[in-house]
């Protein structure tokens, strides 16, 4: 009975869709031009999918929108059954196989667009809209609807049936994939759970912690670091001493009109923290004990304390035109400035130290919309290691991607002196490279590539006794084995 009432609806529903001879890519319809005008993006993601509904015999249409081959919501008809897929990240997508009511309930939505006669959509709109489709797709052939409007909200009569799609995206029964378990079918999603969101990790034997948001209690407490047992982040754990994303005592102490840098690691001078004041209060302080003193008179910026707190790197703008950024080091003792020896730039800041040499990386680059003309900043980048003790500078064109990756930690260390587990990510290809990174020679050796997800080290964490990559991604939990299938 129930392969019956399936058959039944599929029927009902392809009345409603149209059968068109094959084209160039199996579809047909008419298209936007100028504004709005559908890109190479859907073209790619329209013939993904003639190829794929070609190649399966049991995949009957194909109906939805699409914006790219990774972004749109599509409801696919099988012989006996309907799923509906939300491609919403270039690294993951959800799945819910579809009751019968809900799939009733779509053909009858689907009825009322008539896709078979419906012409282009183009919408007044000038803030977060886009040039998408929506398709009907059978092994006859397809129609397409160009639309140019929000993707979240379309016109009518298009208003509806999205919003139908959107509802089954909170379903319990909705299960989440990623690209990448093509290639490595033992990774898994460990945590992915609507009351949390990850963001970060540490493991250490059979320990394993989460740095996660409750998003069901008060802003105030929503932060906190947790065991991880049975699925789920239960007891509430200290932050682990390698990781200081939550800073003392869980926030910066910088008060009004100051902010901290973003290296919670790196902004410490003893008890005191050290903070960028802003306006009438331009200057470096250190606030502390409920007392705030101020260091340095100036527009600062990016400012670090290094590993053995002696010293002070910031940025510094000119007095008369701060705009043209220069180095100082500043003795943490006497709060005596020293320039360092570089042109200035409209783009220079520190931006790590580097473990194990005790140096500071120093990136001197081009602001991306600053006019060419008569400007000193150098375009491409140019790289420093610079020592705080003498002030000597020297370039690097070698591998420094992971030392400018750092923010609330170190780089993880290896078993092996001198070695950290590094992330490199390409997004031009979509893949992530995990290795080993020599901060001495800085040379990265791959031990595996990610395809299609994009990290940084600081959401890695390399269990090598599991041989199990911990990989912390738009607020869920992977685990990634270090060979592939």
């Amino acid at each position: 009975m129930l392969q019956q009432a399936w058959f039944i609806t599929f029927c009902l529903l392809l009345m409603t869709s149209a059968v068109l001879p094959q084209t160039r890519n199996c579809f047909k319809g008419e298209t936007l031009t100028g504004r709005g005008a559908p890109g190479e993006e859907i073209t790619e993601a329209e013939n993904k999918l003639c190829a794929e509904i070609k190649k399966n015999r049991d995949l009957k249409a194909i109906y939805g929108f699409v914006l790219t081959p990774k972004f749109g919501r599509l409801v696919r008809v099988y012989r006996d059954r309907a799923v509906f897929t939300f491609y919403n990240n270039i690294a993951r997508y959800q799945e819910l196989e579809l009751k019968t009511e809900e799939f009733e309930n779509f053909q009858i939505q689907l009825a009322k667009i008539n896709p078979s006669t419906q012409p282009p959509i183009r919408e007044p709109c000038t803030d977060m809209c886009s040039g998408y489709e929506f398709i009907s797709l059978t092994r006859k052939g397809g129609r397409r609807v160009p639309i140019f409007a929000s993707y979240q909200f379309p016109p009518e009569p298009m208003r509806c049936l999205q919003n139908l799609l959107k509802s089954w995206e909170s379903s319990e029964s909705i299960k989440t994939h990623y690209y990448l378990q093509a290639k490595f079918p033992e990774a898994k999603v460990v945590l992915t759970n609507e009351n949390y969101s990850v963001r970060a990790v540490w493991k250490s034997g059979d320990d394993l912690r989460v740095l996660v948001v409750d998003k069901t209690k008060p802003f105030k407490s929503t932060f906190s670091w947790r065991r991880f047992s049975g699925g789920e982040p239960v007891d509430q754990a200290e932050q682990p001493r390698e990781l200081e994303l939550l800073g003392k005592n869980g926030s910066t102490g910088c008060g009004s009109s100051m902010v901290a840098n973003r290296h919670p690691s790196q902004r410490m001078l003893g008890e005191y923290e050290l903070c960028v004041g802003t306006g009438t209060k331009a200057g470096l302080w250190k606030v502390g004990s409920g007392e705030e003193k101020k260091i340095s008179d100036g527009e600062y910026d990016s400012p670090l304390v290094t590993p053995d707190g002696k010293w002070i790197i910031a940025a510094k703008g000119d007095k008369d035109k701060p705009i043209w950024k220069s180095i100082v080091r500043i003795d943490a003792e006497t709060n005596r400035e020293y320039r360092v020896d570089l042109p200035v730039a409209d783009c220079f800041y520190p931006s790590a130290s580097v473990p194990v040499r005790n140096k500071i990386l120093l990136v001197r680059c081009k602001q991306e919309h600053t006019p060419k003309e008569n400007n000193p900043s150098p375009d491409p980048p140019e790289f420093y290691l610079f020592d705080p003790q003498t002030g000597e500078v020297q370039q690097t064109k070698d591998e420094i991607r992971p030392l400018m990756h750092q923010s609330f930690r170190f780089l993880q260390p290896t078993q092996k002196t001198g070695e950290f587990w590094a992330a490199i990510p390409d997004p031009k290809t979509e893949t992530t490279r995990i290795g080993r990174y020599d901060v001495r020679n800085l040379e990265f050796t791959p031990v595996l590539a990610l395809p299609s997800i994009i990290f940084y080290s600081y959401d890695l964490w390399m269990d090598e006794e599991g041989e199990t990559a911990y990989i912390v991604y738009d607020f869920q939990l992977l685990s990634v084995p270090l060979s592939e299938d």
